[in-house]
């Protein structure tokens, strides 16, 4: 009886170890895309925008294929890369500029934020393919659409924007707390979107826990959180967003999962992903 209890806890341990390895291999080699929507009075049809962060310099497919194939016959007002384009400073940036062309094979446009790995010398050769580059203090760029007033500005430290715009998309790479993003949608008169990256979903989870770790937001001061800070540890049990779209009083925060890993090439329930959002006149 002890020998065939050992045989089968055994067989058990084993198949749940090749479960959790076909999850990381999934999670972690390919790329969802995963959908959310963002009611905005004023519209006058649906946008599309496709949300995209954290690439990190890795390659799904030569010439990232596999994003392509996996965006095949979709059409975007506009895409975002939310910055850590590349792992470290002195990395090449042919992966994030393979990414960019497969983007503007889907939208008109490709809005490019500056990450915590990135150099300015990969944002010169990102605008130099194409992309448009928000940086804090910029004023807002208008969204060529034909459905209604959309403005694009950085979401820290913006520039002049008109406040009667039926969206504000605010850009930024990390994650702004939620009494940051209320100080910062005083006086829009329309519905304010916030566009992040950086957690990666937490990268590693945990069923019941959430994610293991996660980097820090940015508050009210400006300032980002330590990594080392205890607050990044659990955050999710700590009452942290790190993926999603939430709701934030009068605005909406969207932080992507992103695409590529930080430190080691493992993810685990935060799968790699690519985001729709469309934005539905309400």
């Amino acid at each position: 009886m002890r020998k065939s209890t050992t045989t089968a806890l055994s067989l058990i341990i084993v198949i749940a170890l090749c479960a959790v390895g076909v999850i990381a291999w999934h999670d972690t080699f390919t790329v969802a895309i995963t959908t959310v929507e963002v009611p905005v009075p004023g519209l006058t049809r649906d946008v599309r925008i496709l949300h995209a962060s954290d690439l990190h310099g890795v390659t799904f497919g030569h010439a990232q294929s596999a994003i392509a194939a996996k965006l095949q016959g979709q059409r975007f007002d506009a895409a975002v890369i939310n910055g850590d384009h590349i792992p470290t400073v002195n990395a090449e940036p042919t992966p994030v500029l393979e990414l960019l062309a497969v983007l503007q094979d889907h939208a008109p446009v490709v809005f490019v934020t500056r990450g915590n790995h990135d150099t300015s010398a990969v944002l010169d050769a990102l605008a130099e393919h194409g992309a448009v580059i928000v940086e804090r203090g910029d004023d807002a760029v208008p969204l060529p659409t034909d459905a209604g007033r959309i403005v694009v500005t950085p979401a820290i430290d913006p520039g002049e924007a008109p406040a009667d715009a039926e969206l504000t998309l605010a850009l930024g790479h990390y994650p702004m707390t939620t009494s940051a993003i209320t100080t910062a949608t005083r006086g829009h008169a329309g519905v304010s979107l916030f566009l992040f990256g950086h957690a990666h979903g937490g990268q590693i989870r945990l069923p019941f826990v959430g994610a293991l770790w996660a980097p820090g937001e940015i508050g009210s001061d400006g300032h980002v959180v330590s990594r080392t800070s205890p607050s990044t540890l659990f955050p999710e049990l700590r009452g942290r967003t790190i993926s999603g779209l939430d709701r934030v009083g009068a605005a909406y925060r969207h932080i992507s999962n992103g695409i590529g890993t930080q430190a080691v090439r493992l993810r685990f329930l935060a799968p790699a992903e690519i985001t729709v959002i469309t934005l539905v006149p309400k």
